[in-house]
């Protein structure tokens, strides 16, 4: 499988790693701020509860509990949310492969797994990209009224793989990262 950034130097990926991680963080801050009117009690995780509505009957509950202004603002999240997604990926799939790298050259000889793991996982983080689009998607079409029978369960099921390869991509992330703080409290060089 090929590195999607092996061709990039160095300084570039830190630079984009660093832009695509801010850029991610920024529009989680928008989401948490506009995204309030979305919690209802049949939307107690607010657009969130909406990805993961399995039937038709929560998705028509969830849509009511909205008037038609929320109902504007869960448009305009998932139309920000089309920047978020190659934001996030790109932030993620950068440091996977920047934590793979750093496993291959510093941790491999000392017995530590999944040091070749970080460009099928990058690779993944971009399908979850994908997933989210084809996810958002299905949920413009429920929320102006396509309340197609199939789409909340379709949603559902395009919505639980993508959070499990955006946070298996995480997850990677995060153990690269105790990896390295581990090698460098036990003295070893990083």
């Amino acid at each position: 499988m090929p590195d999607l950034f092996a061709s990039l130097p160095a300084a570039w990926r830190r630079g984009l790693m660093g832009l695509s991680s801010g850029v991610s963080i920024l529009i989680l801050m928008i989401f948490s701020t506009l995204g309030a009117p979305l919690t209802t009690p049949a939307a107690p995780l607010g657009m969130i509860s909406f990805q993961l509505a399995r039937t038709p009957q929560q998705i028509q509950a969830l849509l009511a509990s909205w008037d038609s202004t929320t109902r504007q603002v869960a448009a305009f999240c998932l139309g920000l949310d089309y920047l978020f997604m190659p934001a996030y990926a790109l932030a993620i799939s950068l440091a996977a492969r920047w934590v793979s790298a750093a496993m291959r050259q510093n941790l491999r000889s000392r017995g530590w797994p999944l040091a070749a793991a970080g460009v099928p996982i990058a690779w993944g983080v971009w399908l979850g990209a994908l997933l989210d689009a084809i996810e958002n998607a299905s949920q413009a079409a429920m929320l102006f009224g396509n309340l197609n029978p199939a789409l909340p369960g379709f949603t559902w099921i395009v919505a639980v793989i993508k959070y499990g390869l955006v946070f298996l991509g995480l997850a990677y992330v995060f153990y690269g990262l105790a990896a390295r703080l581990v090698t460098r409290s036990a003295g070893q060089p990083a």
